[in-house]
């Protein structure tokens, strides 16, 4: 039994979303995934539209996600998608650093895979330097949660955004000797676009 499983942060609809749509849906159909958990996945607050549905209409996946996120007219949702029919769990805001409910969301799903009902979930932390107290907070209340899912043998895909913890050289070191297995791909970035890149332009000069 083989199930295959891609987590990926599809970063909201920061630099060239458009072109990046594309690109997202064409490499999802590469990897061919079982379940994809997702995390900062656009999408209309109202309900309508967004890259879950995309994704759904153009790859036949089934989806369960978070309620929007957003003040604007355009959100970003958790989401967990299938290619097997699947069924929401539970949509849940994780914690602010004073434990009142915050804008990060953890979605739970069922799915009905051949092997019988797999509950699995979705969440990412917050990213910035200075939120550690709030990663502290919602890493506890994953801890909770994870506490019941052993009960229900939940499986949990995670966006950690740990670009600014000490501990993610450990992490790294720990993925690469093998101690979580085999990994179908894995994707990192720092900051990218408006939100704090440190890229520079083309260099069409002499200097190097």
């Amino acid at each position: 039994m083989t199930l295959r499983v891609l987590s990926w942060n599809l970063w909201w609809r920061f630099g060239d979303w458009e072109r990046r749509r594309h690109a997202i849906v064409d490499t999802i159909r590469g990897a061919n995934p079982d379940v994809l958990c997702l995390q900062e996945v656009w999408a209309e607050t109202s309900g309508g539209d967004g890259m879950a549905t995309i994704l759904s209409r153009e790859l036949g996946y089934s989806v369960a996600s978070t309620t929007p996120i957003g003040r604007s007219e355009i959100g970003f949702t958790n989401a967990v998608l299938s290619r097997w029919p699947n069924r929401l769990l539970h949509d849940e805001a994780l914690p602010r650093a004073d434990g009142s409910p915050g804008h990060r969301r953890i979605v739970a799903a069922t799915v009905a895979t051949p092997w019988g009902s797999w509950p699995v979930a979705s969440t990412h932390l917050d990213h910035r330097f200075d939120d550690s107290a709030a990663r502290q907070a919602q890493s506890r209340r994953m801890l909770e949660l994870n506490a019941l899912a052993l009960q229900k043998n939940l499986k949990v895909g995670v966006g950690l955004m740990c670009r600014h913890c000490d501990a993610r050289r450990e992490l790294f070191d720990r993925i690469q000797s093998g101690e979580i297995g085999d990994i179908m791909t894995l994707r990192a970035y720092r900051m990218a676009g408006p939100t704090g890149s440190a890229a520079a332009p083309p260099n069409d000069s002499d200097l190097s």
